[in-house]
């Protein structure tokens, strides 16, 4: 069972530097719960940026949007 203030610790972890949660195999041992929902909470952010540079995108494409936007900018 994982306990809130170390899931808080990974999830802290994680956003401060991705690429060096659960490096080492000592903490990997101790801890691959928690070095997994690490690994899943990286993939899924990296998901979610994806998906929401994708709807950026086709949004700023987005005739209607860019007649607001260029009506709020005057």
């Amino acid at each position: 069972m994982l306990f809130p203030l170390q899931v808080a610790a990974v999830t802290s972890s994680v956003r401060d530097d991705p690429l060096e949660h659960c490096v080492s195999p000592r903490t990997r041992a101790r801890s691959p719960e928690i070095c997994k929902m690490a690994d899943n909470l990286d993939e899924f952010i990296e998901e979610q940026k994806a998906r929401l540079a994708e709807d950026k995108a086709e949004l700023e494409s987005d005739p209607p949007y860019m007649e607001m936007k260029e009506l709020i900018m005057d």
